[in-house]
């Protein structure tokens, strides 16, 4: 029994909300912490190489510059006009620029080109026209040795377990170099340039072999043909990464909790309704009783829908039942008439020794209760398929006036002979109804048969139609018996 319950459990459609509900809050967490963890992610690697590519490039400048210009307003060759250039490269033999400088001296401009001859390095400065103000020279190796101080000065700001910093010549000679005694174990510092020639900066993201988190190497060539190899770890924003991710799963799990007991309690809110039917549907199984109504609550308009439709069903339902008795009481009735003429009509002709004669009388008259029978049972027949929808009643212009002076008469004689005082009130012009004729004709007959057929002799029998200034048509027969007077009347 408890096995089947939690059977039952898993398959209510309460449970399948819940869980989807829960799925997908799951789902859509898990994509918002990818998308934000990979945009960190990517946001803190592309920041480390932006901050190496200017670190780079200023070692690249102290190499150039030497370590007692602390001028900063060194800018690319490509702001330089190609006409300073040209006249900076035919002053000096061999010069290969590197830099180029724009200053603003008493509303004229000024330019200088930096550049490397042999193992000189060059600065000349320019006029507008290009002609040669002042060429100041040195030696690489100044530069060398400001550049190796820089180094020092960057790592043990950032600290050597930080960062590492290495010159290799073209030859793969380590020319300066920040301390690597812990890098050395950490990663393989590569001492050839791996790019192609026509590209300068290199970067690339290193796991080290310790499992302390990734480097961000950067490596460019110098203007010399020397390669400068520049790491960082970004250990500490990995760390940060790492405590958010715990911190998401935490409060993710959390969430989960809560979400799928508020999924739960809201779907059980939103199924009050369907409860409700069910509750209905096994009361009214169990006792039979189809005044049972579901209440109406307040979980929304399709629970809304949804109960009144139920409960129109069950209204539709509880009139077809009472039709249902109604017409089987009514065929019962209309079937005991005839079937008792006929056992009557046989058992008075049999105990009365009949002749030919009699028994063909009896013969006709059996046949004629039949015939009875059968148009009762195919009158029933066609009521309960008209009621089902099986056959559709057709739809013409009946003149009502008509209909019920041909009936009266049809019946007139019947009446007669009965002395039954017959009258009829109709209009003096047509009354057009739309309807089935021979089924109005049908019930025409069937009444007036009865009332005649049940009125006793003197009795009066009278058939009136009216119709009012709205259109209204009203039909009424009226027949008088014994023991008093029974009128019937309809409206269309």
């Amino acid at each position: 029994m408890c096995l089947k319950k939690e059977h039952n459990f898993f398959r209510t459609l309460k449970f399948k909300l819940t869980l989807h509900y829960a799925g997908l809050f799951l789902l859509s967490s898990l994509f918002l912490f990818v998308c934000v963890y990979y945009t960190s992610y990517s946001y803190i690697v592309n920041k480390t190489k932006r901050n190496l590519a200017v670190l780079s490039r200023t070692l690249e400048q102290r190499l150039l510059k030497g370590e007692d210009d602390e001028d900063e307003n060194i800018q690319s060759l490509d702001q330089v006009p190609s006409a300073i250039i040209a006249a900076a490269e035919r002053k000096i033999p061999n010069l290969k620029p590197v830099y180029g400088k724009i200053n603003e001296v008493n509303g004229e401009t000024l330019y200088e080109v930096a550049g490397v001859s042999g193992q000189n390095i060059y600065e000349i400065k320019l006029t507008s026209s290009g002609k040669i103000i002042e060429i100041e020279k040195s030696r690489l190796d100044d530069g060398l040795q400001a550049l190796r101080k820089e180094i020092d000065d960057v790592t043990n700001e950032r600290g050597v377990n930080t960062i590492f910093i290495v010159l290799f010549s073209k030859n793969g000679e380590i020319l300066a170099k920040s301390d690597l005694t812990r890098w050395r174990q950490k990663i393989t510092i590569e001492k050839k340039f791996n790019l192609n020639s026509s590209r300068k900066t290199s970067f690339r993201v290193i796991a080290v072999s310790d499992g302390e988190g990734h480097v961000c190497v950067l490596q460019r060539r110098m203007f010399n043909g020397a390669v400068l190899s520049v790491g960082v770890s970004i250990k500490p924003e990995e760390e940060l990464l790492d405590a958010y991710l715990n911190i998401f799963i935490a409060i993710i799990a959390f969430l989960l909790v809560f979400g799928s007991l508020t999924g739960w309690f809201i779907a059980g809110k939103s199924m009050a309704g369907v409860h409700r039917v069910t509750a209905t549907a096994a009361k009214i199984k169990s006792g039979g009783d189809l005044s049972k109504r579901v209440p109406l609550g307040g979980e929304g308009l399709e629970i809304e829908l949804l109960v009144v439709a139920f409960n129109e069903m069950l209204a539709r339902i509880n009139l077809l039942v009472s039709e249902l008795k109604e017409v089987s009481d009514n065929i019962a009735h209309d079937l005991r008439t005839p079937i008792t003429r006929i056992r009557g009509i046989v058992e008075t002709t049999v105990s009365s020794k009949p002749d030919a004669p009699a028994l063909m009388e009896m013969s006709a008259d059996v046949v004629e209760e039949c015939d009875r029978l059968i148009e009762i049972v195919n009158t029933m027949l066609e009521i309960t398929q008209t009621d089902a929808g099986v056959i559709k009643p057709a739809s013409e212009d009946v003149d009502l006036t008509r209909l019920l002076a041909d009936a009266y008469e049809l019946f007139t004689p019947m009446a007669e002979e009965k002395r039954i005082d017959f009258k009829l009130e109709v209009l003096d012009r047509p009354v057009i109804f739309k309807g089935d004729k021979s089924r109005l004709q049908r019930i025409m007959a069937n009444l007036i048969d009865n009332a005649i057929k049940y009125t006793d002799e003197g009795g009066a029998v009278s058939i009136s139609l009216k119709r009012d200034d709205e259109g209204v048509i009203a039909w009424r027969l009226t027949h008088m018996r014994v023991c008093g007077v029974i009128r019937r009347g309809w409206t269309l």
